[in-house]
């Protein structure tokens, strides 16, 4: 359903999100996360809204999968938002067809708080209560469970996950919570704990460094940068541990 809006939105038509490679059959085939830049940079979509479509598709799309023929991307925004300075344009409504599956969000502003989020067909939010991979990008490397430590030695439970990813890979808060600690921790070098509702907690290890101004006590959004990808304090490459 489509309705008329004034001349400061710019609809985009769909766009592919299998990137450009050679002739040969065996090039390497761009994933989502790479086909998504890639197609705002052909439809000349602002780097800030590319930004902003990684952080609604994140809670359900995975950006490591290859992109095929026929995967499609559709954004429709404002060219600018909503506040008299801005400048930045506004994500209105995208959808992204993946496999032959398509999702499609919506952007509203709920009334009786002023919260803007985005919203599927049926109502309900892109975002989940915890995000399980609080990063876009990244390599799931090992599970739950009694493992072999690559520097110890010997076999101990552990209560989180590792996924691997470039040194500096921003880190997501995987919801909205108040930071219990931040700084070193022993075999987790640089090291965040965030309590959410409910009494869930997220811990986050091996860092290179924090977000700026991020302290014990400072709150934090789902999807919000709260650090960056490392190999501080027990680590033999970098990754992100996540419990």
């Amino acid at each position: 359903m489509a309705h008329p809006l004034s001349g400061s939105t710019k609809p985009i038509e769909a766009a592919s999100l299998r990137r450009k490679t050679t002739a040969k059959s065996n090039a390497p085939r761009a994933n989502v996360y790479e086909g998504l830049f890639d197609a705002g940079y052909r439809s000349d979509i602002a780097p800030q809204l590319v930004d902003e479509l990684i952080k609604v598709f994140s809670f359900d799309v995975d950006f490591q999968r290859t992109v095929s023929a026929g995967d499609l991307l559709e954004v429709f925004y404002a060219e600018t938002g909503e506040e008299e300075a801005s400048t930045d344009p506004e994500l209105l409504y995208t959808s992204i067809s993946l496999h032959g599956e398509t999702r499609r969000f919506y952007r509203f502003r709920t009334p009786d708080d002023g919260v803007v989020d985005f919203y599927d067909e049926t109502g309900k939010s892109a975002k989940k209560f915890l995000m399980r991979k609080p990063m876009a990008r990244g390599v799931f490397r090992s599970g739950f469970g009694g493992r072999r430590h690559p520097l110890l030695g010997y076999s101990r439970p552990t209560n989180g996950v590792d996924w691997a990813a470039p040194r500096g890979t921003p880190i997501f808060a995987s919801g909205n919570g108040t930071v219990e600690e931040i700084g070193w921790k022993s075999g987790y070098g640089r090291w965040i704990l965030i309590r959410h509702a409910n009494g869930y907690e997220t811990g986050y290890g091996h860092q290179s460094g924090f977000a700026s101004g991020l302290k014990e006590g400072s709150r934090v959004r789902q999807g919000q940068v709260i650090g960056y990808v490392g190999s501080t304090g027990l680590s033999t490459g970098p990754h992100l541990h996540y419990e």
